[in-house]
């Protein structure tokens, strides 16, 4: 799967993205609200995540890299449950590119592609309730908080809440989201 939109490529990972993750991960405010972020974070780290990614382009929940000007600045995801035609949205952008509207773009296309590609009735997405870059782009994107779960997880040494936002696919056909 790959999806182009006005500035960004979303497309499967390549094992030559290994120093563009790299250089994007490596920066330590990136990985603060992430719950898998080895400190430091080193090219063997980035060759892993490259790795799994290539795998799981080939199952069923792709990891696709958001690619500029021919450079990796980040990567996104949806996780499917056929079975229920639900996804979870998972995205993460290198620090460089925060607050340009890049994030935006690169989720306003998947989720455009999981409503009308993939026939998805539902896409929700959580993220660590202190994170509100990312919370303000869920609610730009008309996905209405769902939940928040309490010490829902173990996080650098801390426990710390969760929050859950999930848009129908009904609702993304009206929101202003869809059209951007």
């Amino acid at each position: 799967m790959t999806i182009a939109t006005r500035r960004l490529i979303l497309r499967p990972f390549q094992s030559s993205d290994v120093d563009d993750v790299y250089t994007y991960a490596f920066h330590p405010e990136w990985g603060r609200y992430l719950q898998a972020y080895p400190e430091p974070y080193t090219r063997d780290d980035a060759e892993q995540f490259v790795s799994h990614a290539i795998l799981q382009d080939r199952a069923q929940y792709p990891i696709l890299a958001i690619v500029m000007h021919g450079q990796v600045i980040g990567n996104i995801s949806l996780r499917l449950d056929p079975s229920h035609r639900v996804a979870e949205l998972a995205y993460a952008l290198g620090r460089n590119y925060w607050r340009q509207g890049f994030a935006t773009e690169a989720v306003t296309a998947v989720i455009a592609c999981g409503f009308h590609t993939l026939g998805l009735r539902k896409i929700f997405s959580t993220a660590d309730a202190r994170n509100t870059g990312v919370i303000r782009l869920m609610g730009n994107m008309g996905m209405a908080k769902e939940g928040l779960l309490r010490s829902h997880r173990f996080s650098k040494g801390e426990y710390v809440d969760e929050v859950v936002y999930g848009i129908l696919q009904s609702e993304w056909e009206f929101s202003a989201a869809s059209r951007l």
